[in-house]
């Protein structure tokens, strides 16, 4: 793509609240610009760190309320500014009057050239937060000759980007720098800066933007005539920003965090212990490109509608499409589906696609995709959430991490793509969960207390299906796969299933065993239950080996046994040499359905909502997306059962879910749109 240069001068200058180089530009169309000496113009700027005020309003743009910064980091820092004019004409104030989020949104005013641009750094202030009009100055020089007569200029910002913004895309191909260009910047590099096992005051640098154009202590547009030169006298304007950022908390209560761990109020056969959160790791962190300004895009009239067509107008009544708000509002109940509701973009939302459960864009950390295998450092430990806590009501949060928003068309909210948490937790079987275990002394399967010394599976057990006596398919814990095999022949009688049989079937023939036809074993065999694959697989082999043609026992008995099963084709993927892995653990689902709990250990994925239609089985639009400046609050309340055997289970999980002779000094405000909070609260794993 064709690039504009904003050619840019060095002066050092005493300002309003520094001594610093800045760099210096007029006009955006690839000039140089002169150097000849003249006198300075002072300008200061207020660049606000707060919203509006609080609101009570559920979705949306301002979703559950606001959170000032974490107390001690940089969240709200300003380390540098870059700031750009376009000169607002009579002609423009005819066009648009003070409705300068229109002015910046018209076609006409947005093929205006960067009349004045500017840079600095070393500022080092951290605004106040809060409310506006709490708020702090910072003072940059612009380029821009003065005459006599009084300009007035639009006024956009970027904060802490680290450099002087020398270049900007051009976009429409014009060989111009205009406020169009400035508008669709596309931003590729990282939105914070830091480390650590949290998100805490080892990040700084956040990068910001203007998010509006107009607020209770001013609005972005200053006056710049000669009576400017007088540094007792600087023109004035506001600017409001907001983070590129997005954060996410954590809650989680107290039971799965201690030692006793978490009981469920409602057991089942396969959750009576108790569970502790080990480890938790977020997933489909968004690395890609950003919009450096927010863009919204029109309404639908229905939260099921997808993402509407790039050429689709903006109407009278749709929100702007840059620095616009976000709409999620109900007609009546949100169960109606209708109101007005629009997408916020990002710039790769219509290519977040997925094609034979591949998807088609991988910039994430931690993707969860059929390869997703996160190495140990990866995760965060449980002990994490013992520091950097924060109180918001009664609530206690830890922020976890900061990530780049992450918006998805209706129909592409999946799995591949939207953030979400993985949680690892550590069952303990309480003293009266019983295991179904083989016992091989005793030739039968045994029920046995997991807690006593007769189960011999070390911590680990399966789930799978089993058809009781009453005709219904329950969940049964086996402490091996063998068990699930020789549970195949439960219900048989002991008239036909004597243990010399079930010693045959499970162990190996002895040589004192033998039948002068096939017949009792077929009827045997034919009785065999078909609860789950292992039992079906088992009972179909056996049928296979006694339809052998002119097969006699002592031809057929060495096939007519566990191992020779598991030798098998049908059932090799059963065979276990060496090590359990997750290779191994990922076939038994994946083949047979059976969930293999390595030391008691199971997996809970959580998808991270910012609107929420309220139905928990119909999408909606912008339900499961990551939008700058939000906080996602996270609430784990508890956990109903066992979850599932690894963090990605195949079979189960899948990606488709200034010259110093023209300087213009300005001060400026900075206000810094505070959190928006977005609480997911409730969540039982």
């Amino acid at each position: 793509m064709k690039k504009n240069r904003l050619y840019t001068m060095m002066a050092a200058a005493v300002l309003l609240t520094a001594s610093c180089s800045d760099d210096l530009e007029k006009g955006g169309n690839g000039v140089d610009i002169p150097s000849t000496n003249g006198d300075r113009v002072y300008m200061t700027v207020n660049i606000s760190t707060a919203s509006t005020g609080s609101s009570t309003k559920a979705n949306g743009e301002e979703g559950d309320g606001y959170l000032e910064e974490l107390t001690g980091s940089k969240e709200a820092h300003v380390d540098d500014l870059n700031i750009f004019l376009v000169e607002y004409t009579s002609t423009d104030v005819t066009a648009y009057g003070t409705d300068y989020l229109k002015a910046t949104n018209a076609t006409a005013f947005q093929q205006k050239e960067i009349a004045g641009y500017g840079f600095k750094s070393g500022i080092n202030q951290t605004a106040n937060g809060g409310t506006e009009p709490n708020h702090d100055k910072v003072t940059v020089a612009l380029l821009e000759s003065v005459t006599p007569t009084e300009k007035q200029y639009l006024v956009y910002a970027i904060v802490n980007h680290g450099s002087a913004i020398t270049t900007i895309p051009d976009a429409d191909n014009d060989g111009k720098t205009t406020l169009a260009d400035l508008l669709a910047y596309d931003y590729n590099s990282a939105v914070v800066s830091g480390s650590g096992a949290i998100a805490d005051t080892n990040y700084s640098k956040f990068i910001m933007s203007t998010h509006k154009m107009t607020g209770q202590s001013g609005s972005s547009i200053v006056s710049i005539s000669e009576d400017n030169k007088d540094e007792s006298n600087p023109a004035v304007t506001t600017i409001y920003v907001e983070r590129l950022a997005a954060r996410i908390d954590l809650n989680v209560a107290a039971g799965l965090l201690n030692d006793d761990g978490y009981t469920p109020t409602s057991t089942t056969a396969t959750n009576q212990g108790s569970f502790k959160l080990t480890r938790f790791i977020p997933i489909n962190l968004y690395t890609g490109s950003s919009y450096m300004f927010k863009q919204v895009s029109p309404v639908v009239d229905s939260w099921d509608q997808a993402l509407p067509a790039a050429n689709t107008d903006y109407g009278t009544t749709d929100p702007y499409k840059y620095l616009g708000d976000e709409v999620w509002s109900p007609t009546s109940t949100v169960a109606n589906k209708t109101g007005q509701y629009n997408y916020v973009l990002d710039p790769k939302i219509t290519d977040k696609v997925i094609t034979d459960g591949t998807p088609a864009i991988t910039t994430y950390t931690n993707q969860f995709v059929s390869s997703f295998s996160p190495t140990t450092n990866a995760w965060y430990a449980a002990s994490v959430l013992s520091s950097n806590t924060y109180t918001d009501g009664s609530t206690t949060f830890t922020p976890i991490v900061y990530t780049k928003e992450n918006t998805l068309d209706l129909e592409n909210q999946v799995n591949g793509y939207t953030t979400g948490m993985i949680f690892e937790v550590q069952f303990t079987p309480g003293e009266n969960l019983t295991v179904s275990q083989y016992n091989v002394t005793d030739d039968k399967v045994d029920v046995v207390d997991y807690s006593s010394d007769d189960y011999t599976g070390n911590g680990t057990f399966l789930t799978a299906g089993h058809l009781t006596s009453d005709g219904s398919i329950q969940k049964v814990l086996y402490a091996d796969v063998q068990t699930i095999g020789a549970l195949a022949f439960d219900g048989l009688g002991t008239d036909k299933m004597t243990t010399q049989v079930y010693n045959g079937f499970m162990e190996g023939w002895t040589d004192n065993v033998t039948f002068d036809d096939l017949a009792s074993l077929k009827t045997i065999v034919n009785g065999m239950k078909e609860s789950n694959s292992v039992e079906l697989k088992f009972k179909e082999y056996l049928q296979g080996v006694l339809a052998t043609e002119n097969a006699t026992f002592a031809t057929i008995k060495s096939n007519l046994t566990w191992s020779a099963f598991i030798e098998s084709e049908s059932g090799s993927s059963l065979s276990l040499t060496g090590d359990v892995t997750d290779t191994y653990i990922g076939s038994l689902y994946e083949d047979w359905g059976i969930s293999y709990y390595k030391e008691g250990k199971s997996y809970y994925k959580y998808w991270i909502r910012h609107d929420t239609n309220e139905n928990v089985n119909v999408m909606s639009a912008m339900e499961f997306v990551i939008v700058r400046n939000n906080v996602y609050q996270l609430v784990v309340t508890g956990v109903r059962d066992l979850g599932d055997p690894l963090p990605y289970t195949p079979g189960k999980d899948s990606p488709d879910n200034p010259d110093e002779s023209e300087e213009v000094f300005i001060d400026v405000y900075l206000y810094v749109k505070n959190w928006v909070k977005r609480t997911n609260s409730g969540i039982i794993l």
